[in-house]
């Protein structure tokens, strides 16, 4: 039996640019942070989502090659 995926929403926050439940009054990332401590925050989420997208980058050109490969295998038969 399968049980439904719950969804839940969020919002971005203009401060530190994290997401958190749009039920909450306050982002829970920032609120009674300093504006030094959100500028690391931001920082650390900003190169956490490079190290992503490098990721992605990665899986994308091994695909590719596995479909260089096939096609070149599918030719010599």
């Amino acid at each position: 039996m399968r049980v439904p995926v719950k969804i839940a929403f969020s919002r971005k926050c203009k401060r530190c640019g994290l997401r958190y439940p749009e039920k909450a009054s306050v982002c829970p990332h920032c609120d009674g942070l300093t504006d030094d401590q959100v500028r690391r925050i931001r920082l650390r989420h900003q190169s956490s989502l490079a190290g992503h997208s490098s990721t992605g980058r990665l899986f994308m050109y091994i695909a590719g090659l596995i479909i260089v490969v096939m096609v070149i295998l599918m030719l010599k038969n």
